[in-house]
């Protein structure tokens, strides 16, 4: 019992130099247990072309994109997965037409924060495609796969006012060549974007 005593005194004596110091004590919060869930909204561009012999025109064409973002993190760690929808030109050096491609993306990417205000991203994403023109608006999607997986690495800031701003580089690891031809088409791209953290 004395020693129990003891021990409460001296907790109560240290308290008190800590307040006298002007130090904030720090109390059992749920924030340092749950996970933090957030979710956003990105524009922005992406630019990128198509590569694996010469028949596409290797430049960098940029369209718009928009997406959705849901992340849950704790401390340093967590993941996210988005929902982004986009456009992409790709010129045909052969036979001096534009194909036009919709994208859905799907990233799934793993975050590390070494900052509060600074994110890295890695991950794999999952494209769609689920519409494929030419110049003329003919649809030509049986040349090309419906499918693509890319690997992505990145940065996000987290910035006041509750906005985002972030870049990322996306390369895309499968083929999506569909035609008879012999060759592997895959794609490079950059993407740059800013957004609203709508809940955080």
């Amino acid at each position: 019992m004395k020693r129990i005593i003891s021990f409460v005194t001296c907790m109560v004596a240290l308290c008190g130099h800590w307040r006298a110091e002007g130090r904030e004590l720090r109390t059992y919060n749920t924030n340092d247990i749950l996970p933090k869930v957030t979710m956003s909204v990105k524009v922005g561009l992406q630019a990128q072309y198509l590569s694996g012999n010469t028949l596409w025109n290797k430049t960098y064409n940029t369209g718009p994109l928009a997406g959705l973002c849901f992340s849950v993190h704790r401390n340093m760690f967590g993941g996210r997965v988005e929902a982004n929808g986009r456009s992409i030109k790709y010129s045909h050096d052969t036979y001096g037409t534009e194909v036009n491609i919709v994208n859905l993306d799907i990233p799934v990417l793993f975050e590390f924060r070494p900052i509060k205000e600074l994110a890295i991203l890695v991950g794999g994403q999952g494209s769609l495609f689920p519409r494929v023109q030419d110049r003329s608006g003919k649809d030509v999607s049986r040349f090309f796969s419906s499918q693509e997986a890319s690997f992505v690495i990145g940065a996000e800031g987290i910035l006041p006012l509750r906005l985002i701003a972030g870049a990322r580089f996306i390369k895309g690891i499968t083929d999506i060549n569909d035609t008879s031809r012999p060759g592997t088409w895959t794609t490079t791209g950059a993407q740059f974007y800013v957004g609203y953290r709508f809940v955080d």
